[in-house]
């Protein structure tokens, strides 16, 4: 099989994850937060002994850099959506818990901010995909690739605040 064939798979596999992990089935993994061995990370097996060497001299290829940008974007990414989530549930009780003169320009006020915050997640999705795109452009053909899923990542977004504001034809 040769790496054009596996593509697909790969991919697949790829999606099965980011799927997961946008329905947080990672989110409490033994280990989280803690940075993986040198022996086990994204650095090909043949490669592992000059990496570790240019590792021992503060030394790492602009990939393995980049890579570690990546995950930390993506880190950053959903804990803002996460914070979203519960801005965005507090905004929707708070609607819920005025009085029905008041309900109507809560909710519309939260569904604007939930607009306003879902273009700045969806900025940070597309600097995410050019950044995975340079770096499969940089590494090696042996270096894991990034499944990041942008559609899902932004469907889960949206999916934070799915209700049209009372009285709204916008919609």
């Amino acid at each position: 099989m040769t790496s054009d064939d596996t593509r697909p798979i790969r991919r697949r596999v790829d999606q099965a994850i980011e799927q997961a992990a946008a329905e947080g089935a990672f989110d409490n993994l033994a280990g989280a937060g803690r940075p993986l061995s040198s022996e086990r990370g994204i650095v090909p097996g043949d490669l592992r002994v000059p990496f570790k060497v240019l590792e021992n001299a503060g030394l790492a290829p602009a990939w393995v850099e980049l890579a570690a940008e990546i995950e930390r974007r993506i880190d950053e990414f959903r804990a803002a959506r996460r914070e979203h989530e519960q801005r965005m549930r507090r905004a929707r009780a708070h609607a819920l818990a005025g009085s029905a003169g008041d309900f109507a320009a809560r909710f519309r006020a939260a569904r604007q901010l939930h607009a306003e915050r879902r273009d700045r997640l969806a900025t940070d999705v597309r600097r995410i995909v050019r950044l995975i795109d340079q770096f499969n452009t940089m590494a090696p053909a042996s270096a894991p690739r990034f499944g990041f899923l942008a559609r899902a990542e932004l469907d889960a977004v949206e999916a934070i605040w799915p209700w049209p504001a009372p009285g709204d034809d916008s919609t």
